[in-house]
């Protein structure tokens, strides 16, 4: 008798590393591994799959073995190979690294603003130049 509480057969569900082929309209499988997380932690480049995400909800409460419909792309199904313990914890780095990515996206969008604009921008007192500006020490303000 074993005194796991780990089911030999779990479902797909957050807390469960995961092994599934993404089949094409040509029956070719593609392989992913993936943690399940709560959307919060989701992160796809990292290996983090949300629960909320489409591919998640269609193999929620799957087994391994099981093979569900699943469009996107030219993808028409996915097979859950494998379901084991996930190794990692959902953490707060993700929404920390998240807010920075979209912080520095808005600095590139306001950079990219400005050099449009002194492209066009011309007037009796002299042109406008966004090479001058310290990028740096404007994103503090």
């Amino acid at each position: 008798m074993s005194t796991s509480t780990w089911d030999a057969s779990p479902p797909v569900k957050v807390g469960t590393h995961l092994v599934v082929d993404l089949i094409d309209h040509e029956g070719r499988a593609e392989r992913l591994e993936c943690d399940v997380v709560p959307d919060s932690a989701a992160d796809f480049d990292t290996g983090r799959l949300g629960i909320g995400t489409p591919l998640g909800k269609a193999l929620a409460g799957r087994r391994a073995g099981s093979k569900v419909p699943y469009a996107a792309g030219d993808l028409v199904a996915a097979v859950v190979v494998a379901v084991t313990p996930s190794a990692i914890e959902a953490g707060d780095d993700i929404a920390a690294r998240r807010q920075a990515t979209l912080d520095q996206a808005r600095q590139n969008i306001e950079r990219t603003n400005a050099e449009i604009f002194s492209t066009t921008f011309d007037s009796k007192w002299g042109g406008y130049d966004a090479s001058i500006v310290d990028w740096e020490e404007s994103k503090d303000e």
